[in-house]
């Protein structure tokens, strides 16, 4: 990870008319080297410009997010993602991510999965399947929470669709 970091930041000096996307790369290398405090400084400068415009955002606020959560400041998290989870998909993939990869407390992840269930379109095929293993996910962190449930009903759904495939066929029968 430090070469990965090495050739971002070197990335980001010569493409500097949009350093987002070096910017991205460098913060997932500080991740990487356990630095998340310097990934959250790195993406920090873009906070304002990605708020005003979130379309696009997601793969800037997963990365900051969990810079975020790993920094123990995990409702900033929170407040980063949420207001954009009913308008925009990628942020909600973000949500999903995080939560199942990065939120330990099963309760808190228990409470970001239930605030996305219900925004998550039902033609939204991909964030669907993203929903039903996250909330898999929680089940297999914590038995006693609805998760097996949750991931079942929404799997069922997506194998009755003619174009199902064969992931969502397989993590059906796990789920079952």
């Amino acid at each position: 990870w430090d070469q990965a970091l090495t050739a971002a930041r070197e990335w980001r000096k010569r493409g500097a008319r949009n350093p987002l996307a070096a910017d991205i790369a460098i913060a997932r290398a500080q991740l990487r080297l356990g630095r998340a405090q310097d990934a959250a400084e790195t993406l920090d400068p873009h906070r304002a410009i990605i708020e005003a415009n979130p379309a696009g955002g997601g793969g800037y606020a997963e990365v900051l997010g969990e810079a975020l959560i790993r920094q123990n400041r995990v409702p900033e998290a929170r407040n980063l993602l949420q207001p954009r989870l009913r308008e925009n998909g990628d942020w909600r993939m973000a949500w999903m991510r995080l939560a199942s990869q990065h939120l330990e407390d099963t309760s808190i992840r228990r409470t970001w999965l239930e605030a996305v269930t219900p925004l998550v379109p039902v033609e939204a095929t991909n964030e669907r399947f993203a929903l039903a293993d996250a909330w898999w996910s929680l089940h297999l962190a914590a038995p006693e929470a609805p998760g097996d449930r949750i991931a079942e009903q929404i799997l069922e759904r997506l194998v009755a669709e003619p174009d199902a495939q064969a992931v969502t066929w397989f993590l059906h029968a796990v789920v079952t």
